[in-house]
């Protein structure tokens, strides 16, 4: 049974994301950052692939499309609008037009993720010129700050 993480009525995919949106609240409140938007527009990274093909009918040949791959797109757990303050931090984050966008990764990955994200992020900077920030919500808080909410109830 999978876990469910709910927070300002948004349902979370993990408990690392809820995490890192507590963050996003707290560096929005301390005017460290402008925006932030939880799974933002997706970037279209390919559309369905077919061949046509010709396929034999009792009395004709007909062309047809035969499916080849679905459509890919990939959409960043988190896109973030930094304020100058930000830069304060040694946060390790890259910019793409004036924006941070980021993928929340966990420690472990049973379902090996972190392989599928890799492609995606290079997939995503090849075609759209935009990097995508992978981060680990304890590592990330090491080098900000752990939310208030994070340090009261002791779950880090």
């Amino acid at each position: 049974m999978k876990k469910i993480f709910t927070e300002d009525n948004i349902q979370f995919d993990s408990r690392e994301e809820l995490l890192f949106y507590r963050w996003c609240k707290e560096a929005k409140d301390a005017g460290y950052i402008n925006s932030f938007c939880y799974h933002p527009k997706p970037f279209k990274l390919s559309g369905r692939i077919a061949i046509r093909t010709q396929k034999q009918l009792k009395t004709k040949v007909k062309t047809i499309d035969r499916f080849l791959f679905h459509p890919h797109e990939y959409t960043p757990d988190f896109v973030i609008e930094p304020a100058l303050k930000l830069d304060k931090f040694k946060h390790g984050l890259e910019s793409a037009e004036n924006a941070f966008y980021i993928d929340i990764k966990g420690g472990f990955s049973l379902y090996n993720n972190h392989r599928e994200f890799s492609i995606n992020q290079k997939w995503v900077y090849e075609k759209y010129g935009i990097f995508i920030n992978k981060v680990e919500p304890k590592k990330f808080f090491k080098k900000t700050w752990t939310p208030g909410s994070i340090r009261k109830q002791s779950t880090l």
